[in-house]
């Protein structure tokens, strides 16, 4: 993993894949300019490096987090933004992060903080989603 940082406010996301790819932040998308496409020209993106999308793991889904390696053992996590800002439908904004399997955030594009918004709240160290891609698995039963 190659540390890649935002060069604005919305490219979190871009930023995190570019990270984990190994990838300079010109060579990945703004995902956010897809609008309702997002997660699936993310999906496909990374698909195009010869990894399928295992899934999207939420809270009740972790335990099996385990049996998956990732890319180079990492993931694509999302925590609620430090910001603490929200958007127009005044639910908190997201903010998409490189973590491990033991919910550690081993890079984030953005803040430099020692506890995510929510961390007590719901644990796992306020991640709240994890994309999941593996070589050649398919999806998370």
């Amino acid at each position: 993993m190659t540390p890649v940082y935002q060069d604005k406010n919305n490219n979190c996301m871009q930023a995190s894949v570019a990270s984990i790819l190994d990838l300079s932040l010109d060579e990945v998308p703004n995902f956010m300019d897809n609008g309702n496409r997002f997660w699936s020209s993310t999906i496909e993106f990374v698909e195009s490096f010869g990894y399928k999308f295992g899934g999207l793991l939420g809270e009740r889904t972790y335990a099996i987090l385990e049996d998956y390696e990732g890319i180079d053992g990492l993931f694509i996590g999302t925590v609620y933004s430090p910001s603490g800002g929200t958007y127009s439908d005044g639910t908190s904004l997201r903010h998409s992060v490189v973590v491990d399997k033991k919910f550690n955030v081993v890079h984030d594009p953005k803040y430099r903080v020692d506890k995510y918004p929510m961390s007590d709240e719901i644990g796992h160290n306020g991640i709240i989603e994890i994309l999941v891609f593996e070589n050649g698995r398919g999806s998370v039963s």
